[in-house]
């Protein structure tokens, strides 16, 4: 591998894998040019926190939408009850006359 050539590290780490090179890289075995494998391991840190963050907001946006659709569908339940008050109000009124009626015709 040639330490120098930043295309050729990235290309054996990536052959290699992180745990591979975080062992190197703890090991020394990169020596005095070790910046370019931190700088892979730092990188592959990065997109996973990216990665992990991104995935964090889909999950969040997925219950703000539940929450509204949940929202929604109670404020259809309350006029739904608001419309059967109504109608249970308009019964009781004929109940109400029926038995006037019936009183009065007697």
């Amino acid at each position: 591998m040639i330490i120098n050539d930043r295309a050729s590290v990235w290309a054996d780490c990536e052959k290699r894998g992180e745990a591979e090179v975080r062992a190197q890289v703890d090991a020394g075995t990169y020596g005095m040019v070790s910046t370019l494998p931190r700088e892979w391991l730092h990188e592959k840190a990065e997109e996973r926190r990216i990665k992990r963050e991104t995935e964090q907001q889909e999950v969040a946006q997925r219950a703000v939408a539940a929450a509204e659709a949940s929202a929604r569908a109670a404020e259809a339940a309350a006029n739904a009850a608001r419309k059967s008050e109504r109608w249970t109000m308009y019964l009781v009124i004929a109940a109400l006359l029926s038995i006037v009626v019936q009183y009065v015709f007697r």
